[in-house]
Formats: C-alpha cells, sequence, structure tokens
C-alpha cells in the first residue's frame, strides 16, 4: 500500500516532533548502557500524526529485529502470546483504550513483572502503547508508562517537509511551493498530507503550484483545508440558523448524521481553526466562521 511506502523506516525520516523524538531516543539508549530493559512508552494524540510510525521505530530500535502487535485478541490468546516473549523484547498495542477489562487487567500485571497466574515472574519487556484517547485508559495502566510522549498538529513548515520527502519515495518532483500548496489544506496532519498528494500524483509527477491546486480544488479541498462535508456544515448554521447557537442535537439532525460523528469526526478542526465555536448555549460560528462563510456566500451568489 501507498501509505506503508511512505511510513518512515528509520528515525532520519521521520520529520518533526523533534523534542520527542530526542527524549524517547535518549532513554533507550540510557536503557542500552545500563544494561537495562526499555521503560514502557505510552504515545497519544489525535489520529494521522505519526503515533504508530513514531511506536515501529521505537520498537526497531530496543529490541532491533521483533514486531508484535496485538489487537482484537481475546485476554486467553494474549495471555499465551505475553508468556511466549522471551526476554528484552518490545509489544506495540495501538488504541490502548480500547482494550477490554480482563485484557486491561493482564497488561496492568505484566507490565508490573509480576507472575502470570504462577507461571512465573514477566520476562523483561517493554509496551509501547498508543491511543488517541489518553483519558479512557485507566489510571492504574496509566501510571505504568516510564514516560508519556503527546504527539500535536504540525506547523505547516513541517508537513511541507513531509511532502517533499513523500514525493521522493513516489518518485515525484515536488518542489518546496507545490508542497506548502499541500501543507495548507493538510490540517497539520501528515496522513492526510499524504493522502492530499497521492491525488495529486494521478494527474501530475512534477506538479506546480497551480496544478495542486487544481487538483485539489476539483477534489473539493478548499485552501482552509475544507471539504465540501465541512462547507455544507458551517453554510447550515450560517444560512439556517443564522450564525448559532445552536445545540448539538439539533444540528446534527439537521445535518443527517450521528452526533458522536459529528462532535469527534468534524467539530474538532472547525473549533481549532476558529470557524465554530462550542458555548454552554450550543454551536455557533466563531469570527473566522463569519468570514469564511460570507466568502462562500459571495461566490456561490447567495445573499451575504
Amino acid at each position: 500500500m501507498a501509505e506503508a511506502k511512505l511510513r518512515p523506516q528509520v528515525w532520519e525520516d521521520y520529520i518533526g516532533n523533534e523534542n520527542e523524538k530526542r527524549v524517547v531516543r535518549r532513554m533507550i539508549a540510557a536503557a542500552k548502557t545500563r544494561g537495562e530493559q526499555t521503560d514502557h512508552v505510552l504515545l497519544s494524540g489525535p489520529p494521522g500524526l505519526g503515533k504508530t510510525a513514531m511506536a515501529t521505530l521505537i520498537l526497531s530500535e530496543i529490541d532491533g529485529h521483533t514486531k508484535r502487535t496485538y489487537g482484537g485478541q481475546s485476554s486467553n490468546e494474549l495471555y499465551s502470546e505475553l508468556l511466549m516473549l522471551e526476554g528484552g523484547e518490545a509489544v506495540f498495542v495501538d488504541e490502548l483504550h480500547n482494550l477490554d477489562i480482563a485484557t486491561q487487567d493482564l497488561f496492568q500485571v505484566a507490565m508490573e513483572g509480576q507472575s502470570l497466574g504462577g507461571e512465573g515472574s514477566m520476562v523483561p519487556w517493554t509496551l509501547v502503547g498508543a491511543t488517541t484517547k489518553l483519558g479512557k485508559i485507566p489510571a492504574p495502566i496509566r501510571d505504568r508508562f516510564g514516560l508519556t510522549l503527546h504527539l500535536n498538529y504540525y506547523p505547516a513548515e513541517d508537513i511541507s517537509k513531509i511532502v517533499v520527502h513523500s514525493g521522493q519515495r513516489l518518485d515525484m518532483e515536488v518542489r518546496p511551493k507545490a508542497a506548502d500548496e499541500v501543507a495548507e489544506r493538510a490540517r497539520g496532519v501528515p496522513r492526510i498530507a499524504n493522502r492530499l498528494l497521492r491525488r495529486v500524483r494521478d494527474v501530475y509527477d512534477s506538479p506546480t503550484p497551480k496544478q495542486v491546486d487544481s487538483v485539489l480544488v476539483e477534489l473539493g479541498v478548499d485552501s482552509w483545508g475544507f471539504e465540501a462535508c465541512d462547507r455544507a456544515l458551517l453554510m447550515l448554521v450560517y444560512e439556517r440558523f443564522e450564525g448559532g447557537p445552536i445545540g448539538l442535537r439539533t444540528l446534527a439532525a439537521a445535518y443527517g448524521i450521528d452526533e458522536r460523528t459529528l462532535a469527534e469526526g468534524y467539530e474538532p478542526y472547525l473549533v481549532r481553526t476558529g470557524v465554530l465555536d462550542i458555548t454552554d448555549r450550543g454551536r455557533k460560528l466563531g469570527v473566522n466562521g463569519w468570514v469564511y462563510c460570507k466568502q462562500v456566500a459571495a461566490r456561490l451568489g447567495l445573499r451575504s
């Protein structure tokens, strides 16, 4: 898959999160110097920010060969696999907050190095966990990680560097100004930037900034990074509800989606860009929201 091809294979290819990289690599190096097992590491942050990529590099640096990913197994299956660890190995678990209670309890015991069901103490091992919902991980598990790193949204300059680098991996020539056009629409998320770049690649191998813009506009992604669904939602608030405030339930029903999808899938970026505000009275257009909706209205010949 193209996405796997773009995933960093060495630390030098991992762009951004420089402080986080430095801290975790220093911890791993110090553990090796002391002849100890690296502490458990927890990576948190929104989707698409490189948690899995960083986890893979951490696993590689800890033991050099073992890549174990648990997901969907029963607690009994996980119990058997943890007992098979030979020592010095690292285990990656994505979306750690989704583990059921029995599996969480098993991990808690194993993280402490205690005996699993009278089978002897756990061999030294490292859990590398990733989550998009840090608050849903029980405190007894969360507190047993020796290092917790939170990955934030990327600045545009780092996204541009990622686009240029990804272009090389895709046999494209992406100049800095063309990369900036992609980065402007990527919402600070490398995964989105790479997805947009692959669609540009469908048309051009060496795109100019204007060509990048034309492809992304055709895809419905404007210079704010909003897609058609975002615009429709904002214009609904602008036109039908006169800018708000409007309750979450009412807005979700009017738009035709469930409340959770609206709150978790749409609103975070709209709030982050200042086009939507969440108040005690409900959702309403922010200062940037009025500016944006008036621009869209003028372009469509609607009232402003």
